[in-house]
């Protein structure tokens, strides 16, 4: 098995119809090799006041009780429970807990690695309002569904 530790360069992406931004920070443990999926393990720990929109005056609504309440919900985390082989990668069950909810999901993704380092991509779709985040009048703006778009570097 091989552990994987965050580059400390990783974030996740995420966007809606009107607003678009990243996560970063990332903390947690991966063990994964593409040969032994059974024992294949990620904890990944996501500092929920690290939200950047590229605007200042977003950023402080993000963070606001109308939408992630960043000062009650401190962390976004997603825990494996299986990993499964597909014809175009791989696939990680588990629950990921957003907003004091946790929901299971199924994230595709694909790895390469060379040697040291090594690269996770993905993407998957939730909808925040599955997770209590229901914003302010603007949501509609934002939309309900997000796009979340996973490219993140590990090294060894």
């Amino acid at each position: 098995m091989e552990n994987w530790n965050f580059d400390s360069n990783a974030s996740i992406k995420f966007s809606g119809s009107k607003v678009s931004g990243t996560f970063g920070n990332l903390k947690g443990k991966i063990v994964f090799d593409p040969s032994d999926l059974a024992n294949a393990n990620m904890v990944v720990l996501i500092e929920t006041s690290t939200i950047k929109t590229g605007d200042s005056l977003k950023d402080k609504h993000a963070k606001s009780k109308d939408w992630f309440d960043v000062e009650k919900y401190t962390t976004i985390k997603f825990a494996s429970s299986i990993f499964t082989k597909t014809g175009k990668g791989f696939t990680v069950n588990g629950t990921l807990q957003l907003h004091g909810i946790s929901k299971t999901v199924a994230i595709s993704f694909q790895f390469v690695s060379s040697r040291d380092k090594g690269t996770f991509t993905g993407a998957f779709k939730l909808n925040r309002m599955d997770y209590g985040i229901k914003g302010n009048f603007f949501g509609f703006i934002v939309g309900n569904e997000i796009d979340v778009e996973l490219k993140v570097p590990v090294k060894k």
